[in-house]
């Protein structure tokens, strides 16, 4: 039978949505000042609805891109991975007023829990370390590491996992990044796992109890329902007059 599948429920996802409104706002404001510095007024007031449009459908795209990939990523996950394990998609924890992981794959089970970041990305990928280089034309152009990325997530859970008082170690918990659509990848020194393809992950995630301490069936479950209802920080919550009823 394929992985038992849990979600999240709750107002933490409501908090995180208007953090993440919060902070394009500054973005578009900071945008804006920076038209107002360096063209005339009257270029100024025709160039900013246009950078406006252009940035929000880029938005667009990158979110459609990510959210097909995570789809097809959570899909082959529950497919591959067996009934003992559990996977939990797009899963947010709070640990402090502006300190959020937003995680697009969890999965809890006998090789431990595994945090996983999808990415979509075409063309030609180069990793050292936790530099990503992504080809464009002939040049070789430097793009936000997901591996940076992650491993905040790794340590913003860890965090939250220390803080409802779960016995879990950190060679425990494993961060890795599933890629896929790219052309190309090398990689050179990563600092975590970097997998291209949903079957190679399965696989690595199956077989990872024999390499590293797991959680039982009754921790990994308690674990998950912990997530499931997973709460904003305190004094962090939405007025009553702003929840999603039902």
């Amino acid at each position: 039978m394929p992985a038992r599948i849990l979600r999240q429920s709750g107002d933490v996802k409501e908090v995180f949505k208007r953090f993440v409104e919060e902070k394009k706002a500054r973005e578009h404001q900071a945008r804006e000042r920076r038209i107002d510095e360096e063209f005339p007024g009257f270029v100024a007031a025709f160039l900013k609805p246009l950078a406006g449009a252009a940035a929000r459908r880029r938005e667009r795209q990158n979110e459609n891109k990510g959210e097909d990939g995570e789809t097809w990523a959570s899909l082959g996950l529950w497919l591959l991975l067996p009934r003992t394990w559990i996977l939990m998609n797009d899963i947010v924890i709070q640990t402090g007023p502006t300190e959020f992981a937003q995680i697009d794959h969890l999965v809890l089970g006998p090789g431990g829990l595994f945090l996983v970041e999808t990415k979509t990305w075409q063309g030609a990928l180069l990793v050292k370390g936790d530099d990503w280089l992504r080809k464009s034309g002939r040049a070789w152009k430097r793009v936000q590491s997901p591996t940076r990325q992650h491993q905040r997530h790794k340590d913003v859970l860890l965090k939250w996992l220390k803080g409802k008082g779960f016995p879990v170690a950190e060679e425990m918990v494993h961060a890795v990044v599933l890629i896929r659509g790219a052309s190309w990848l090398k990689v050179e020194d990563a600092t975590m796992p970097i997998f291209e393809g949903t079957f190679s992950l399965a696989w690595h995630i199956r077989h990872s109890g024999k390499r590293s301490p797991g959680l039982s069936q009754d921790l990994a479950l308690t674990i998950a329902q912990s997530l499931q209802e997973a709460e904003p920080f305190p004094g962090q919550g939405l007025p009553k007059a702003s929840r999603t009823e039902g």
